[in-house]
């Protein structure tokens, strides 16, 4: 017992005496026993082995004892002892637990105190008063019982319950193996690099939580639990794509070095779904359009192309092209280019003029001299926090990024005040940022400028969602022209020539057609010629019934009495929800025009879903080129899907962690 050193062990030991071979116990229960089970009783030819303590009734079946203190049992109160109630019976067949019988009806039990004590709540020839004492036994100690904060056990620090905590209790290869799939998910997910894994503080970390669980490699991690995890994620997107109605195919282009192009493609059904990422070498415009047209090809031959309603790609130059390849063989599908891209090449054309590239080029200038001078940027703080109470950061603007030009602009007008402050302190301000920052006419370029790009960079962060929202496109762009119009930019007429250009590229007949039979808009600022393509759109997808479809659409448009559409209570929902569930709600009086309009509605304005923030760059590195192709498609595909997937989604693919316990007993049943 001397050699028993812990503070654990001494604190226990202190409230028992050992006398004549035996533990007995003190009439006052100890404050904190929440250590161990049971005294072992063994063969007494044997030496008797304690594992842990328990304020029950212990004794020693020979005077030589061996300690070993183990975090087992359940969550029973000291003043209940659960092991008068059961007698040991001998070892498991696994030869691994202790088995014990109930006293009252024989039922054997591996050793859990957790499903011993509900046994005895549950069983039938379990005494009345042991049930009763039970029951108040779990009320203190869960805090339930007011008597509970008058008891020695008052202060006793009780086990948290969470689901952390059952990670410290993997016993079967059952729960080894879910704990691995979940730690590999974890990888895939967050793309971290394998080789974290062999790392020791990853591996004192999992060692920690899970105790007695033998740390996962590189290899594993790239092999069998990639080929298993892949395959029920893969499975899984196959079953949203067989259960979709139609399909958008997203198709997003980044031209790398050396004539190197990668190329996302993903489906959305609304819901987006990553299906594979490749690079091709394209030397001219001609040879990538034939590229992505091959691709496009290839992922028809797994999905069914008859689903797919429309081809989304944020290359402008290359769409028209691409569509002319594809257009024989699938004339059904439509083809146009992303909204936000649009509005991204409009602001980049405004800011090649010089007017507007003279302008970035100053604001750039005052934001790195006061960034890059410790002393200037300290006398602007100070004049900031005097005159506005907080602190305004300078944002340095990123060329490519056209937000952050926003934000600068924005900063810089919010700290004009005190900027001019800054300015007037003699010694070390440069006089060329003092010039800029005392002209005029320089602020109010600025207030011009950054008045013009407001709106249109709130259009393409609207755009910029993985719900649909193509209907919105054509009434947002007659925004835009108004305001270029209405604008005073000395560069009017050139940013109106860009934004015609633009126009041009992004108008196509399905958008015409969402626009139409959007409730919400229904085709306010059409002209002739747009209209004359709704029809078409309208007579073409509704194939056979295109007579009754047009009758449908031009009782639509004109209101007629006798219709559904003549009732006022039905534009007046139409506010109140979304478009389709409006159509939806009409279906009944005008069926073949309200598919075509669920159709219409549902596609997606931009390409937003195959850039999402949290795609990681750390799957293109030098690092993983040791991976075959097979491999590398396999993470990169679990990597997009994994984020992609929603919780009840995932919930399908595999069992969750709490399951794990329902497991455990149907094994131990099965032992027993």
């Amino acid at each position: 017992l001397l050699a028993a050193t812990s503070s654990l062990t001494w604190r226990v030991l202190l409230h028992f005496t050992i006398f004549e071979g035996e533990f007995i116990r003190q009439s006052e229960p100890p404050p904190r026993t929440t250590v161990g089970t049971n005294l072992q009783r063994k063969d007494p030819a044997k030496k008797a082995k304690l594992c842990g303590f328990r304020n029950s009734g212990w004794y020693l079946a020979d005077s030589t004892i061996k300690l070993d203190f183990k975090r087992k049992g359940g969550k029973m109160s000291s003043h209940f002892d659960l092991w008068a109630h059961f007698r040991l019976v001998g070892m498991s067949a696994s030869g691994k637990t202790h088995q014990y019988t109930c006293v009252y009806c024989g039922r054997k039990y591996s050793r859990n105190t957790t499903r011993m004590a509900d046994h005895l709540k549950d069983c039938t020839l379990t005494p009345e008063d042991v049930k009763t004492t039970l029951l108040n036994s779990v009320s203190e100690e869960n805090g339930d019982s007011p008597e509970s904060t008058t008891t020695p056990n008052s202060n006793k620090r009780k086990r948290p319950s969470g689901s952390r905590y059952r990670l410290v209790r993997h016993t079967s290869k059952r729960e080894f193996k879910e704990t691995e799939r979940i730690i590999a998910r974890a990888f895939y997910a967050t793309a971290t690099p394998f080789q974290s894994i062999e790392n020791r503080h990853w591996q004192v970390m999992l060692s920690r939580f899970c105790q007695g669980y033998e740390t996962l490699t590189r290899s594993h991690l790239s092999g069998a639990l990639l080929d298993t995890e892949y395959t029920q994620v893969r499975a899984k997107m196959d079953e949203i794509l067989e259960e979709a109605h139609r399909i958008t195919l997203l198709t997003d282009i980044v031209v790398g070095d050396h004539s190197e192009v990668f190329i996302n493609f993903v489906a959305s059904t609304p819901k987006p779904i990553f299906l594979k990422s490749v690079s091709i070498h394209a030397g001219n415009e001609a040879q990538m359009a034939e590229g992505i047209a091959f691709q496009i090809r290839e992922i028809f031959k797994e999905i069914d192309y008859q689903k797919v309603v429309s081809i989304v790609t944020n290359d402008s130059k290359t769409a028209r092209s691409v569509q002319n390849l594809l257009t024989g063989e699938y004339p059904h599908l439509n083809f146009y280019c992303c909204c936000s891209h649009i509005i991204n090449l409009l602001l980049s054309d405004t800011l090649e003029v010089d007017w507007s590239k003279d302008l970035l080029c100053k604001c750039i200038d005052i934001v790195n001299y006061f960034n890059r001078n410790a002393l200037a940027l300290s006398t602007l703080q100070n004049s900031q926090q005097e005159k506005y109470q907080r602190i305004i950061p300078l944002v340095m603007p990123i060329l490519d990024d056209y937000e952050t030009i926003k934000n600068c602009y924005g900063c810089l007008l919010s700290s004009k005040s005190a900027l001019h402050n800054a300015v007037t302190e003699a010694g070390f301000i440069d006089t060329h940022i003092c010039n800029l920052v005392m002209s005029e006419d320089f602020w109010m370029n600025l207030k011009i400028y950054s008045d013009f790009m407001d709106p249109l960079i709130e259009t393409a962060l609207s755009f910029e969602t993985t719900q649909p929202a193509l209907s919105a496109v054509f009434d947002k762009f007659h925004g835009i022209s108004q305001h270029i119009n209405n604008c005073n930019l000395p560069i009017k007429t050139a940013v109106a020539t860009f934004f015609n250009q633009k126009w041009q590229l992004i108008i196509n007949p399905m958008m015409l057609l969402a626009y139409q039979l959007d409730p919400k808009f229904r085709g306010e600022h059409l002209l002739c010629e747009h209209n004359a393509k709704v029809i078409f759109m309208v007579s073409t997808m509704a194939g056979q019934n295109s007579s009754a479809a047009l009758s449908e659409l031009a009782c639509f448009r004109s209101q007629q009495d006798k219709s559904v559409f003549s009732q006022s209570s039905v534009w007046d929902c139409a506010s109140g929800v979304d478009a389709s569930s409006w159509w939806e709600l009409v279906k009944p009086s005008c069926p073949n025009l309200a598919t075509i309009a669920n159709i219409a509605l549902s596609q997606p304005a931009s390409v937003n879903a195959c850039k999402p923030k949290w795609l990681s760059p750390l799957l293109i590195q030098e690092q993983r080129t040791k991976y075959d192709v097979e491999t590398v498609d396999k993470i990169i595909f679990l990597h997009w899907n994994l984020n992609m997937l929603e919780e009840k989604d995932l919930n399908d693919i595999t069992t969750e962690v709490k399951s794990i316990d329902e497991s455990r007993a149907i094994e131990d049943d099965e032992e027993n």
